[in-house]
């Protein structure tokens, strides 16, 4: 069905405009930025539709759109040097999709690993003549995904500030993370690389529950398939509103319906949880990397999960630590958008992250994760 391949359900995060839900404003501003050339950033927490926007928003205008996702990049494989070939490697997939033989000529005497200091700052120079020769192609937007897989890296930083010295606004560059002011991050201190040269920040937030409902009816409306209210209420409500569940919930409804299958709430939910869990184990692994003792930082998302929500003086009390100690912790799952600050305390705002941190299972199943 065309619906399950660009529509509203779709799984791709490059779509038509008319199937990114809702988001008018957002879509206008984000259009309005990259025409304009500007370097900015898209926050929020996973699954608010940050990528679809951004990819769908880009691919709508006579650019030259590269996507890079930092995720693709294995949590044990993270280094500066992986991040510049992911780059790399995105530029060198564009130009031979156009054709770009110039390009291709440059990328394809870049080299990063094991390689010297010297050959390796040639390579970022080189990188630098690729974007040049793409810019005179036509006006070039970069996507960085999940950008805050870089922070720990102030060179990759520093050469995106040169990039934008030299080629704004003919290249453009959008970063995307998962956290809950990515800008705010990135420009501090005032004498970080790229401070001054970020114009504004987009921050998308998990849809209420009636925005909820009209995207489940437009969707399945969309598909021709009739779904009871009941169900369409209920769904809105326990999937907190992340449109990544909501499309996905949706899609399963459809194809359960294509199979002449009855469709049941609870069924659906259970599907949607099984084929979800050990993805969200990852994302919380990933988040806790390099971290010492994982095991406070999972005790203190369990009882998040139990409670509803931890404040700071029942994490220094579950934790045995200072509560300057405790807020360590807690900044950390907030800025990797595990945990969400409201007012004084902390909880878990996507319902299958909570779910999952509920199971019994949970504990082991992220630190056999965790590399």
């Amino acid at each position: 069905m065309r619906c399950l391949e660009n529509g509203i359900f779709a799984k791709t995060t490059v779509k038509p405009l008319s199937s990114v839900f809702d988001l008018s404003n957002e879509k206008k501003v984000v259009s309005m930025l990259v025409n304009a050339g500007e370097w900015f950033t898209v926050s929020g927490l996973r699954r608010t539709g940050k990528t679809t926007l951004v990819r769908s928003v880009a691919n709508s205008f006579n650019v030259i759109p590269i996507y890079v996702n930092l995720w693709d990049i294995p949590a044990e494989n993270i280094s500066l040097d992986s991040c510049f070939e992911l780059i790399t490697n995105s530029v060198r997939k564009v130009a031979e999709n156009r054709g770009l033989r110039k390009v291709l000529k440059i990328v394809d005497k870049i080299s990063f690993f094991g390689v010297s200091i010297d050959i390796k700052v040639r390579s970022q120079i080189s990188l630098t003549d690729a974007f040049r020769e793409l810019c005179s192609k036509g006006r070039v937007v970069l996507i960085i995904d999940e950008v805050q897989e870089l922070l720990r890296y102030s060179g990759a930083f520093k050469y995106l500030a040169a990039l934008h010295d030299e080629l704004a606004p003919s290249l453009s560059v959008v970063f995307l993370g998962s956290i809950a002011s990515l800008r705010n991050v990135l420009e501090r201190p005032e004498s970080g690389p790229l401070y001054g040269r970020l114009s504004e920040e987009i921050v998308l937030k998990p849809f209420d529950e009636i925005t909820s409902r009209r995207l489940l009816k437009a969707g399945f409306e969309e598909c021709n398939v009739s779904i009871d209210d009941e169900i369409i209420e209920e769904a809105s409500l326990r999937l907190g509103g992340f449109a990544g569940w909501l499309t996905h919930f949706g899609r399963i409804c459809v194809l359960q319906h294509l199979r002449g299958e009855k469709i049941r709430l609870e069924k659906v939910l259970q599907h949607l949880e099984k084929e979800v869990i050990l993805t969200i184990y990852g994302e919380i692994a990933r988040a806790l990397t390099e971290r010492k003792k994982v095991t406070s930082y999972l005790r203190v998302l369990r009882y998040a999960a139990e409670m509803g929500e931890v404040s700071v003086s029942a994490a220094s009390k579950l934790l045995g630590k200072a509560p300057s100690t405790a807020i360590t912790y807690l900044k950390h799952l907030v800025n990797r958008g595990l945990l969400k600050k409201d007012n004084e305390s902390y909880r878990i705002a996507d319902p299958l992250v909570r779910r999952a941190v509920l199971r019994s299972e949970f504990e082991k199943e992220v630190k056999v994760r965790i590399v």
